[in-house]
């Protein structure tokens, strides 16, 4: 799991998935490969954002973002949350909620 700093995000797409986790962890790696998995399906452009909590930036995003549990996953649109998940979501919501947007 990699990390990205605010500051290479200057030009986020209007809708980011942000996935908050830990490289060990073997739920966060499920959770990771899943919504890759249910990107696949959407037809719009969706940007991901991985934070790796096992280092200094990781940690940085999370707290600015209030994601403290492992794994996190935020979906927002122009910069605004719009869900958020403190463990897996499941398929179908996921789903909707991304092509809703």
């Amino acid at each position: 799991m990699g990390s990205n700093s605010p500051r290479s995000e200057e030009k986020v797409a209007a809708i980011a998935v942000r996935i908050f986790g830990k490289r060990e962890c073997d739920i966060c790696k499920t959770a990771t490969e899943n919504i890759n998995r249910y990107l696949s399906e959407i037809r719009h452009k969706i940007e991901t954002f991985h934070y790796d909590m096992d280092t200094l930036d990781g940690l940085t995003e999370a707290a600015v973002h209030s994601a403290f549990d492992v794994p996190t996953i935020i979906i927002e649109k122009d910069r605004k949350e719009i869900r958020r998940w403190k463990s897996l979501p499941p398929a179908e919501e996921f789903i909707n909620v991304c092509s809703c947007l």
